[in-house]
């Protein structure tokens, strides 16, 4: 089988601007044969880039393809790949990094995501760097729900309820962070959760927040406002 497009990268991370990259290029061009080969990869990372180009786990393979494009963090599959155009990638500026560029004789072309690491590279390495910038999609943001609740966790103070309403912001992909006030040690595991210790003085972040949130069996809270 011989690819059209491949890309490679050693690891994909949970954060990083190669992952960007790669993830914004394959949206962009998703009507492109893209091929992105990894040995490593974040699940996250990779879940999201599968729903748009096929994903393949690198094992040390011969592969054949048309062009085939290397991050120069992720050469060392290069004599593997048989293509008929070989591209570097520069995702940094070397001036400012204490390591130099790796290169490679496969390679016909380089590219740089940025002018200054366009230049930095062809200082360093004499080598001919041309400026393709990073591809973007400027996605409409989702506002974030902000939530407050001031509360012993446990069950009659409502803690059963906050997981299942956690759950439900989730399953209707509704961004929400929670500040969350308590003195309880069993504190609920949830990543949009942030907790404080007790304080008297709470009015600020009430004041702040979209909602006071307070899921007690007895108690009930009405809020006036003028």
């Amino acid at each position: 089988m011989k690819y059209n497009n491949f890309f490679y990268f050693n690891s994909l991370n949970a954060i990083g601007g190669c992952e960007s990259y790669i993830y914004y290029l394959a949206r962009k061009y998703s009507d492109i044969d893209i091929t992105v080969f990894y040995r490593t990869a974040n699940q996250k990372q990779l879940d999201r880039l599968e729903e748009i180009v096929k994903c393949v786990r690198y094992k040390g393979q011969k592969i054949e393809c048309k062009k085939a494009f290397f991050s120069t963090y992720s050469m060392d599959c290069i004599d593997n790949i048989e293509a008929d155009e070989y591209i570097g990638v520069i995702h940094t500026d070397y001036s400012l990094k204490d390591e130099k560029p790796v290169t490679h004789p496969k390679i016909n072309r380089y590219i740089a995501v940025s002018k200054s690491a366009c230049e930095a590279f062809t200082k360093i390495t004499g080598l001919e760097c041309e400026l393709c910038y990073n591809p973007t999609i400027v996605d409409e943001p989702k506002r974030v729900l902000n939530l407050i609740s001031a509360t012993r966790l446990t069950k009659e103070k409502g803690k059963d309820r906050m997981k299942k309403f956690a759950k439900q912001l989730e399953k209707n992909n509704i961004p929400y962070i929670w500040i969350v006030f308590t003195n309880d040690n069993k504190k609920m595991r949830n990543p949009n959760i942030i907790y404080k210790k007790p304080s008297l003085e709470v009015i600020d972040y009430i004041a702040n927040a979209d909602y006071l949130v307070q899921l007690s069996d007895k108690e009930r809270i009405r809020i006036y406002t003028s």
